[in-house]
């Protein structure tokens, strides 16, 4: 990998990852949106049917865990406790609920610009696509009686949407709260504004 390079814009609460490799420039945008109810993942490369990768859902702490649902249960106590599903559902999606006395459910959705797609068990599995976009919604019982389908209208609705156009509506969303203030230092202050201005990006 080379030339890799990461970004945070407090501004437009967009996350931006840039790199090459074997002579592909890839990017990686990613971005939760208020309105949309939906964080949205895109990747993409200069070059079409370089994007590849697979995507799952689990509770635990071990990242990067590709071993299969079933095994992480039973090799690692704890790990993935209190899910009561972990399933694909249709041909782009899959669904996990669990249960911590407040019951939860949360849904990636897949949408490939060329290249193949597949759903094996719980996996989401892209191959050979020019771009790929991830839609990830979460819920609780405590807001939603059927939280589980809440998810499943927020990822479709998403998905109906194109990438800008809900790019757009999260900056615009974002910015109406964020350009509410500004701060000014003098120059050798700078690191208080920035770190200023990571808090109000947080909140």
């Amino acid at each position: 990998v080379e030339e890799y390079r990461r970004k945070l814009s407090y501004k437009d609460a967009l996350c931006t990852t840039q790199f090459r490799a074997d002579g592909v420039s890839y990017k990686r945008e990613v971005f939760a949106s208020y309105p949309d109810k939906v964080i949205v993942y895109k990747v993409s490369s200069d070059s079409k049917g370089k994007v590849s990768l697979r995507t799952s859902l689990s509770r635990g702490n071990i990242t990067w865990d590709m071993r299969s649902f079933k095994e992480q249960i039973y090799r690692n106590p704890g790990y993935n406790s209190r899910i009561m599903t972990c399933r694909g559902e249709g041909e782009d999606e899959t669904v996990l609920t669990g249960d911590t006395g407040v019951e939860f459910a949360c849904r990636i959705k897949v949408k490939n610009v060329g290249g193949k797609l597949s759903l094996i068990g719980n996996t989401l599995l892209v191959e050979a696509a020019d771009e790929v976009i991830i839609y990830v919604s979460s819920d609780t019982s405590f807001y939603e009686k059927d939280f589980v389908e809440s998810t499943k209208k927020v990822v479709a609705d998403a998905f109906s949407k194109s990438y800008e156009d809900l790019k757009k509506i999260h900056i615009k969303d974002h910015r109406e709260l964020y350009d509410r203030v500004s701060l000014t230092l003098p120059e050798e202050q700078n690191q208080t504004v920035r770190l200023f201005n990571f808090g109000r990006y947080l909140m």
